[in-house]
């Protein structure tokens, strides 16, 4: 391909595709009522459903992007080909190939920005009851059903990590209780090793704790057996 035959072809597609994506526009601003209703009159197409309609739009500007891509490609080896060859000016060519790049980008960002709009639209008809005449009273899709769960498992998890962040905050507030009275239970017997005295009480304040376990351990015992005794002259 020539560099006027490449150029040429470029200005087509990239004139083609301006319109191709206007009316891609309109049918992305009206993408809610048109997969809702089912029908593509919206935008002037009767004869096709709006499902149709889009992915026969997005079929077409996908192939005039690929043939824009290949007539860049052509710009630039075309360009390659005539700064090998002496006294021939390049800079300007160079600056029009830039130009049209430039120019396939802006276009392939905008129909990615329009195809998203699109496919959000299917998706909410889609979860809604489906596009199409019977999708108003037919039973959730598939797509919905997956949906659905989808949202259950994230609530889910959210509810899990809710209570593991529980869990881990209770663990951490022990282990601080646990190393406070340890340190204690620690600093009580260092003091009772320097002091005698204090040894002593301490070692009293643990018999008596001892004793006292067992009196209330005895008293447990005991009314547990009144109680079974009188259940059983009962």
């Amino acid at each position: 391909m020539t560099w006027d035959e490449a150029r040429r072809c470029a200005r087509r597609l990239e004139t083609a595709l301006d319109a191709e994506l206007g009316a891609y526009a309109k049918l992305a601003a009206s993408a809610d009522d048109a997969f809702g209703g089912g029908r593509a009159a919206a935008v002037g197409e009767r004869g096709l459903s709006a499902q149709q309609l889009a992915a026969a739009k997005a079929a077409a500007i996908d192939k005039m992007l690929a043939e824009l891509d290949a007539a860049n490609d052509g710009l630039k080896a075309a360009l390659a080909s005539a700064a090998a060859s002496p006294g021939v000016p390049a800079d300007p060519r160079a600056h029009t190939a830039a130009r049209h790049a430039s120019v396939a980008r802006d276009l392939r960002a905008e129909y990615g920005r329009l195809h998203a709009t699109v496919m959000a639209a299917r998706e909410r008809a889609a979860l809604f009851g489906g596009a199409g005449p019977a999708g108003r009273d037919a039973p959730s899709s598939e797509a919905a059903a997956l949906l659905r769960e989808r949202g259950t498992l994230a609530a889910s998890h959210s509810m899990l990590d809710d209570v593991l962040g529980t869990a881990a905050a209770a663990g951490a507030s022990l282990l601080d209780q646990r190393g406070r009275l340890g340190g204690a239970a620690a600093r009580l017997a260092a003091v009772g090793d320097r002091f005698p005295v204090v040894a002593g009480l301490l070692a009293s304040i643990r018999r008596r704790r001892d004793r006292d376990s067992m009196i209330v351990s005895g008293l447990a015992g005991a009314c547990a057996f009144v109680v079974l005794v009188y259940w059983w002259r009962k």
